[in-house]
């Protein structure tokens, strides 16, 4: 017959196995949602990634048509000049014949006669002559520009400037002439030694 002492070791070993029982079970369960949270973490993470590259995936198509949209925007504006362009050149070009017809009807406007034209280049470089310092001076290119030479010794570099300005303004005053006359002063030192 069991003694008191044998249900006491009974009730110690049964209660030593409900601990045990109940440490393994709960040890159990927080492996399992210990492994359900790690996979549910890995399955977040791969989630995140692919949406990541899904983003990228898309943002690089947006990129892509922006830029094909732009290109297209640009190549039919680029074409839209050119016809703007051609038209413009077009109707320059039926003013420029309508020009040339009604010059072409004026006595005398489609040439200089010689003494006029000689009469103009001589004026041209006295002009350019009368100033103080200019050595000589020569017209070129059919009186379309003038060269003046000056005295190095007389006009100094800051005088050019000023002498240039001054003999245009003389020009457009007492000249009648076509287009324009470009004015160039040129001041040249020469320095000459001899070897013996």
């Amino acid at each position: 017959m069991p003694t008191s002492i044998s249900y006491v070791i009974y009730a110690v070993i049964v209660i030593f196995v409900a601990v045990i029982s109940w440490v393994l079970a709960t040890v159990y369960r927080k492996k399992i949602v210990e492994s359900k949270i790690g996979s549910a973490e890995e399955k977040s993470r791969e989630i995140i990634d692919e949406a990541l590259k899904t983003a990228e995936t898309k943002k690089r198509e947006a990129l892509l048509e922006a830029k094909e949209e732009t290109m297209k925007t640009r190549n039919e504006l680029e074409r839209e000049t050119k016809e703007r362009r051609a038209e413009l050149q077009r109707y320059e070009r039926r003013v420029q014949s309508k020009e040339d017809t009604i010059s072409a009807a004026r006595p005398g406007a489609r040439r200089e006669t010689l003494e006029t034209y000689t009469n103009r280049l001589k004026q041209l470089e006295d002009i350019t002559n009368n100033f103080k310092g200019v050595d000589k001076s020569f017209a070129i290119q059919a009186g379309r520009e003038i060269r003046v030479m000056v005295v190095p010794e007389q006009i100094s570099d800051a005088d050019m400037v000023l002498l240039a300005r001054d003999v245009s303004k003389k020009i457009e005053n007492e000249l009648e002439y076509p287009g324009q006359i470009k004015v160039s002063v040129i001041r040249e030192s020469r320095v000459v030694d001899y070897a013996k």
